[in-house]
């Protein structure tokens, strides 16, 4: 779980890592914008688990969206497929995380 090296330690979140391995290219999945950090990083909620999002796109706090899982490794890349209640936005914009 973590490891300790002189005075610091780490934990590796495994429970992410077991989020990576239920996700496969193609699915479609309902997430939420958890915290707007600054203009273009959030904090996604993806089945249970908050990950770092960087996006062109502009959300808001507590927006549901739907997300298709275009790559899992080497990095998670996401296409933004709709937000509750409004029309769907452009499909080709990548969201990666």
């Amino acid at each position: 779980m973590g490891t300790a090296s002189g005075n610091l330690v780490y934990i590796e979140d495994t429970s992410v890592a077991r989020l990576f391995r239920r996700l496969h290219r193609g699915m479609r999945i309902k997430s939420r914008i958890v915290l707007v950090l600054d203009s273009n990083r959030y904090l996604l909620r993806i089945q249970g688990r908050n990950l770092l999002m960087q996006s062109s796109l502009s959300f808001k706090r507590k927006e549901e969206i739907w997300i298709e899982v275009q790559a899992v490794r080497p990095k998670l890349q996401l296409r933004l497929l709709k937000i509750k209640g409004t029309q769907h936005r452009a499909e080709n914009t990548n969201v990666v995380v």
